[in-house]
């Protein structure tokens, strides 16, 4: 297969049989599902790596091919000047709009009254 994609095939074995009132009559006697994926191209396939085209990369690029550990991790003179934590501002964005919903849900904006309650029935006297 040099496409890829997922393939499906559905094959049907038909048969003529005689019908009951004379004639023939065409019956589907088995049928059969097939599924395939072939879910890459072929260069993505190889199992081995493209050297010819990573040296070349390299050699472009002003790298290196096949660098040990240590110069994976060198950090070449650069460093962090500052590090800044900015949870807490999160943390405190959050706890505001979380007042303000809470005002917002409780506090009256409108000169309405409250409606009044209603006031509790009064417990009747039973001797």
């Amino acid at each position: 297969m040099d496409r890829y994609g997922s393939y499906s095939l559905k094959a049907a074995l038909e048969s003529d049989v005689s019908a009951a009132k004379g004639g023939l009559q065409r019956v589907t006697v088995a049928e059969s599902f097939g599924h395939v994926s072939n879910s890459y191209p072929r260069e993505y396939r190889a199992l081995s790596p493209d050297v010819v085209t990573l040296e070349r990369a390299a050699e472009i690029t002003s790298g290196t091919t096949d660098p040990s550990p240590a110069t994976l991790f060198d950090p070449a003179g650069d460093f962090v000047t500052r590090d800044v934590s900015l949870w807490p501002r999160f943390v405190g964005a959050a706890l505001a709009l979380f007042l303000l919903d809470v005002f917002v849900r409780r506090v009256r904006f409108s000169g309405r009254p409250l409606l009044p309650t209603r006031a509790a029935p009064a417990a009747s006297a039973h001797p």
